[in-house]
């Protein structure tokens, strides 16, 4: 089973990954910025990994890390996400 660890300030962002993943390898936590709750979680979580912009994807395997999805990069981490899981996750 696969953790997957969303950080998001768009409820679409959550609602695309839960389209995605309907299959029990992946089991989803997610932080919502919006979110009273959350939001200084949510900070910390994105703090350790440098993360700066929202969405962000964590996903770790039996306490390993897999795979980090930034949105820094230029592409939003879930659409990042959805492209890899259909080449290396959907089978």
């Amino acid at each position: 089973m696969i953790d997957l660890y969303l950080v998001f300030d768009n409820i679409n962002d959550l609602n695309k990954l839960e389209e995605i993943i309907n299959d029990k390898n992946f089991y989803l936590h997610y932080l919502d910025v919006n979110n009273h709750y959350d939001r200084s979680k949510a900070f910390k979580f994105k703090g350790e990994w440098s993360a700066r912009q929202n969405p962000f994807i964590l996903l770790e395997e039996k306490g390993k890390v897999l795979k980090a999805y930034y949105s820094e990069t230029g592409e939003n981490a879930v659409n990042q996400f959805i492209k890899d899981y259909a080449k290396n996750y959907n089978s």
